[in-house]
Order: C-alpha cells, then sequence, then structure tokens
C-alpha cells in the first residue's frame, strides 16, 4: 500500500526542509517544489493526495497555480500558506480554491495537522491548526473551520 503523497511549495528553502521533514516524520510521503514552475510540472508528472502552497512566491505565484490545480485537479485538496495577516489574503486564496490557509510561521503541531485534515477529509472539509501571534506566546493553536 503506498503512502499518502503531498506536495509542499514554497520559494524559502529552509521552511520547505521543515515541513517535508515533519510531514514524512508523521508518515507522508512529500515531495517539494521551490516555485510555481516547479509545482506545475511535479502537478502534471505525479499524483498527488494534497498540496501545501505558498501563497507569494517569485514568478508564477501560488494562486496562479491554485487556479491551475483547479482547471486540472478540481477535487485535489490545497491549503495555502501565507505569511501575510491580511483577511483579503485569505479570502483570495479561498475564492480561487484553496480549502483553508495556514498563517506562518506556525509550530510543528499545525504542520502535521494540515497533512493529517488534507487526507482524512479529501478537502470537503478541512480543519487546519494555526497560531495568532498571542497564541504562539501561549503555544495554543487555534482551529479555522472551512467547509
Amino acid at each position: 500500500m503506498s503512502r499518502t503523497c503531498i506536495l509542499v511549495v514554497d520559494d524559502d528553502p529552509d521552511l520547505r526542509s521543515v515541513l517535508q521533514e515533519r510531514l514524512t516524520y508523521r508518515g507522508y510521503r512529500v515531495e517539494t517544489a521551490e516555485n510555481g514552475h516547479d509545482a506545475l510540472t511535479k502537478l502534471d508528472l505525479a499524483v498527488f493526495d494534497g498540496v501545501l502552497l505558498d501563497y507569494m512566491m517569485p514568478g508564477i505565484t501560488g494562486v496562479a497555480v491554485l487556479q491551475h490545480i483547479r482547471q486540472h485537479c478540481p477535487l485535489l485538496p490545497v491549503v495555502m500558506m501565507t505569511g501575510e495577516t491580511s483577511s483579503q489574503v485569505a479570502a483570495q486564496a479561498r475564492a480561487a480554491g484553496a480549502r483553508a490557509c495556514l498563517l506562518k510561521p506556525f509550530d510543528q503541531e499545525g504542520v502535521g495537522t494540515s497533512g493529517a485534515v488534507l487526507v482524512r477529509h479529501g478537502g470537503i472539509s478541512l480543519v487546519v491548526a494555526r497560531m495568532t501571534t498571542t497564541e504562539r506566546n501561549r503555544s495554543t493553536p487555534r482551529e479555522t473551520h472551512w467547509h
């Protein structure tokens, strides 16, 4: 039986490495892409069970990659990751087809939750742990539900 495969797309090599390490530790098979072009290539060549996708990348943006995903794999669960705290960013990601938006930086538990939820709910109902500044200080994640 093959393990669940998640594509992690982020232009920050340190974040890609941490996400790959944490998700692999939790039992997922993880592929990474450093930019939108690399992500589109990998999406055309392989089948993924979920995508963690950076919102803002040089070149092809996360939103453009998400639009491509929605055209070619409309049921593929995608969680957008962003450092932008504006609710407008989350609204744009959701309008483009993201199941949820994960606010960076996030803690180790938030990363594991994102991967697990992508798979368990198949993109129909997501629960994503994320941290606000106050909660980071208390180390207590807040859950955001998008249906």
